[in-house]
């Protein structure tokens, strides 16, 4: 073998290291929460409502987008985010403190993929608003079942009675990711739809889950409920509520994750 032909050789070896990360998910991951009434960076506003952004796959995804758009404006420059940059909009459910500010980011970003939760017979004011999606430049997809909308990107489908809800699974190398906006469809059954979709160890469940107004016995028997799942870190906010996010706390201790408005999560 001559000098040249072992160069190219030690060449190739060289670069198929270098890219064999890529061929599967490569990058880091984080989830960043633009919108939240706990607080976590001083620098952040805090109102009713939930927005986070999520990067590092193969598009970026805003998960819900708060009520107030001074609110999402404010923090998203705060946290030098570019909301231009979003590829993907995920809304969780049509209620006004997850898609109120939707007009101050489609006047950043007309031409968008929203995702909304499919539902026949929609309540007058879900009516309106879907009309007045429909009416802009953005592409709505109505989601009724599970769907992978990116690669290692998953939605629940449409969940629920009285208020239909989605909620968002990250398939990472490590495990399951589970993304809720208000968990109106109930925290376990979301839960339970993620597992039913992958098998894979649930390594964060994050969001909020609706239980301002359980009583502690029904919070501990979630509680019971993530235990048996196994699943490994909570971070529970916004319509969770100060109660159940200190027992949910007091149970998960150095797995439980703070969450508020300009925390990032870095995924694992």
């Amino acid at each position: 073998m001559n000098r040249y032909l072992r160069g190219a050789m030690a060449i190739l070896f060289i670069w198929t290291a270098w890219a064999m990360p890529l061929a599967g998910q490569a990058g880091p991951k984080d989830i960043t929460i633009l919108y939240d009434n706990r607080p976590s960076d001083p620098a952040c506003a805090t109102d009713w409502g939930f927005s986070c952004l999520i990067r590092g796959f193969e598009k970026t995804i805003l998960f819900d987008v708060g009520q107030k758009g001074d609110v999402l404006l404010k923090n998203a420059a705060a946290l030098k985010v570019d909301l231009k940059a979003v590829d993907v909009l995920v809304l969780s459910h049509l209620h006004g403190d997850h898609t109120n500010a939707i007009g101050a980011f489609l006047n950043l970003k007309p031409h968008i993929q929203i995702y909304l939760p499919d539902d026949p017979r929609p309540d007058p004011m879900t009516y309106l608003f879907k009309d007045r999606l429909q009416k802009s430049v953005a592409s709505v997809v109505a989601v009724a079942g599970p769907k992978e909308i990116l690669p290692h990107v998953f939605l629940t489908g449409t969940m629920g009675s009285s208020t239909k809800e989605q909620s968002l699974v990250l398939d990472t190398d490590n495990g399951l990711v589970i993304v809720t906006g208000c968990a109106h469809q109930g925290v376990v059954n979301v839960v339970e739809r993620a597992r039913s979709m992958s098998k894979k160890e649930i390594i964060l469940l994050l969001g909020g889950f609706h239980l301002l107004n359980s009583s502690e016995a029904a919070v501990k028997n979630i509680i019971d409920s993530f235990k048996e799942y196994g699943i490994r870190r909570i971070g529970a906010t916004h319509c969770t509520g100060d109660k159940a996010i200190q027992l949910i706390k007091d149970a998960y201790k150095e797995n439980f994750i703070e969450i508020g408005a300009g925390k990032t999560i870095v995924l694992p």
